[in-house]
């Protein structure tokens, strides 16, 4: 598509008006570009066509009906104030004159259009047959340079410029193929690889997603024995108990812990934040419990009469749940460290020595440390932690089927 300044300076070549320093331009134009050439063809025919127009006069009895029906305009009565007007007296009133003159030219110029647009159509159709076809034969010919038609009694003349000579009008170049001819190849041609012959068939993996249990369905034994299943997978769990009342539910969770046997340390900074009533979460860690305790610890959380707690996510613990407990206790917890002995199998006075144990006054301790778990600027710093230093001092080796886990209660979306 042709540019605005590409487009004025055809024009101009077309008027006659092409200053020297712009000849070669308009030259490079024309021969380089074939929408240049048409449009230079099109200007120099439409140039041709208004000057050989034929002039029409307006009729005589033009002139006498304007002025006629200007007369008898009424005519316009001046506005005084007092006993002089406003308008000066002895200047002529020119208004009508002007309003004459333009209806006349207005006539005129309709009359002058309407004759030139016939005569300039019939001129088209007779030039029409009589001028070539500006389209390009098709390639297969020869394509001879050309010069515009100067034939009567359209004369169609070079841009006047101070070196005019003819001008050769640039040839259409042949336009490229569309698409390749289609070729065929036989099976020789064809490169793939050879087929496969040692295909192994699909085979069906298992996938293990973690286990979410609402507090309702624990009722059920199935949902429990499924709960027990779960927790004797792995070497470490993490837990989250999920509320709407955090306050409430961190309530509970003590009092089940009071009847599950279990000695649960508060950390100093989550005891004031719970009797202040503060929005958090909290976490809880034990590494002497096992399977079979931390599932009926959960049942017993759902057999709570309020039950604030609604749900149950457990999942096997990872290298994330390592990472937050040694920043909350301040020492690598060692989720899967074991006994490097063998653990030795029950034997048939286990009974009788936990009898004898109690009949001694003596009762097996299960501590668990309740700290908060979030927002993460209000938890304790373990090295200035009382409850957390006494915790870690009075950890023991841990049992062949002990779980450690990390229990967080958390608010529910």
């Amino acid at each position: 598509m042709l540019s605005e300044s590409e487009r004025e300076l055809i024009a101009a070549a077309v008027d006659g008006i092409l200053a020297p320093a712009g000849d070669a331009s308009f030259r490079l134009l024309i021969a380089d570009s074939s929408e240049a050439v048409i449009l230079f063809q099109q200007l120099q025919l439409n140039s041709a066509r208004l000057k050989s127009a034929p002039r029409y006069a307006a009729p005589a009895s033009l002139a006498p009906q304007v002025l006629n029906r200007v007369a008898n305009l009424p005519r316009p009565v001046p506005t005084t104030v007092g006993r002089q007007p406003l308008a000066v007296r002895g200047r002529p009133n020119l208004v009508p004159y002007g309003l004459a003159a333009a209806v006349l030219l207005s006539v005129a110029s309709a009359s002058f259009w309407y004759a030139w647009d016939d005569a300039r159509k019939s001129e088209v159709y007779a030039q029409r047959e009589r001028l070539p076809n500006p389209i390009e034969p098709p390639p297969s010919q020869p394509v001879p340079a050309r010069t515009l038609p100067s034939e009567p009694p359209i004369q169609v003349l070079p841009p006047a410029v101070p070196s005019a000579g003819p001008v050769e009008v640039a040839v259409l170049p042949t336009p490229p193929e569309a698409a390749p001819t289609p070729r065929t190849f036989g099976s020789d041609g064809l490169v793939a690889s050879p087929p496969l012959t040692d295909v192994k068939p699909f085979e069906s993996v298992q996938l293990r997603l973690p286990l979410l249990l609402s507090m309702s369905e624990l009722e059920k034994e199935d949902a429990r024995s499924k709960l027990r299943d779960e927790l004797s997978r792995d070497p470490a769990y993490r837990i989250d108990l999920f509320t709407r009342d955090a306050a409430k539910a961190v309530d509970v969770f003590q009092t089940v812990c009071k009847v599950a046997g279990v000695h649960l340390a508060i950390d100093a900074v989550a005891k004031d934040r719970m009797a202040k009533k503060l929005p958090s979460s909290w976490v809880i860690y034990s590494e002497v419990l096992t399977a079979d305790e931390l599932a009926q610890l959960v049942v017993q959380l759902s057999k709570a009469t309020e039950r604030p707690i609604a749900t149950a996510h457990v999942i096997p613990a990872q290298q994330a749940e390592q990472r937050e407990l040694r920043d909350l206790l301040g020492v690598d917890p060692g989720l899967w460290k074991r006994p490097k002995t063998a653990p030795k199998p029950i034997s048939a006075n286990t009974g009788d020595q936990i009898v004898a144990n109690l009949l001694k006054g003596k009762t097996v301790e299960k501590p668990a440390l309740l700290m908060t778990y979030s927002p993460a600027n209000a938890r304790s710093v373990a090295a200035t932690s009382k409850e957390i230093k006494s915790f870690l001092e009075r950890r023991e080796e841990r049992k062949p089927n002990a779980v450690p886990v990390m229990i967080v209660i958390r608010m529910s979306n």
